[in-house]
C-alpha cells in the first residue's frame, strides 16, 4: 500500500526512533554500509528499506473479515525516546471483506486495543477517523463502546477501498495529558 500518510508516518517514526539513545548507538553501524556505497549519502534503496522496516512496526498482515462482527486486535509497542515512552500501535494493513455486492447485509467492525497494563484509550468521538471513503461504505460510531473498543459499520454493498486512522491516546498517569500513539493509515477493502 503506497499511501502518503503511511510513508510520512514511517519517516517521522524513523526520525524519532533514530534519535533514541538506544537506537542511535547502533545508527552509525547501520548507516555505514549504505552511506559508503553512495559516497557518504543515504541512497533511495537504503531509505526504502528503512521505511519498509518501520512499516513492520505499524502494520500486521491483511486480515480477512469473514465473521460479523469482524474483531480487529490492535497491539501496542512502547519505545523509549529521550527518557519518555513513545506509543506505536500495530494494526492489520487492511481489512478484507469478500463477496461484496448489492443487497449484502451491513457488517460491523470492532477494533480492540490490548492496553498491556498501560493507560490507553480510543479518542472518545473519533476513535476511528475516516480519511477517505469514495464509495461511502464505512460509518464509524460516534462514541466508543468502551475505552479500548471502537466500532464502525461497513455497508458492504459496493466494491471499493476506504482509508482510516485509529486515534489512540496514551497517558503516563491518570492526571497527565494524553499523547497520541503513532499509527499507520490502514484500509478497509470490499472485494
Amino acid at each position: 500500500m503506497g499511501s502518503r500518510i503511511g510513508v510520512v508516518a514511517g519517516v517521522v517514526l524513523g526520525a524519532l526512533l533514530l534519535g533514541s539513545p538506544s537506537i542511535s548507538e547502533g545508527q552509525e553501524k547501520a548507516q555505514a554500509a549504505p552511506a559508503a556505497a553512495t559516497g557518504g549519502r543515504l541512497n533511495i534503496q537504503a531509505l526504502a528499506k528503512i521505511v519498509a522496516n518501520y512499516r513492520l512496526l505499524l502494520y500486521s498482515a491483511p486480515q480477512p473479515c469473514t465473521t460479523d462482527p469482524c474483531p480487529v486486535k490492535i497491539t501496542l509497542t512502547f519505545v523509549p525516546v529521550n527518557g519518555q515512552d513513545v506509543c506505536i500501535a500495530k494494526i492489520p494493513e487492511s481489512l478484507e471483506f469478500g463477496s461484496t455486492m448489492g443487497g449484502n447485509p451491513t457488517k460491523t467492525i470492532n477494533w480492540t486495543i490490548d492496553p498491556g497494563g498501560k493507560l490507553i484509550e480510543f479518542h472518545t468521538k473519533s476513535g476511528i477517523l475516516l480519511v477517505d471513503d469514495p464509495k461511502q461504505q464505512i460509518k464509524p460510531d460516534n462514541t466508543r463502546t468502551n475505552a479500548v473498543t471502537f466500532s464502525a459499520k461497513n455497508k458492504h454493498n459496493e466494491k471499493g477501498t476506504a482509508t482510516y486512522v485509529p486515534v489512540i491516546l496514551y497517558r503516563t498517569a491518570p492526571d497527565q495529558p494524553p499523547h497520541l500513539c503513532g499509527t499507520g493509515d490502514p484500509q478497509i477493502v470490499n472485494n
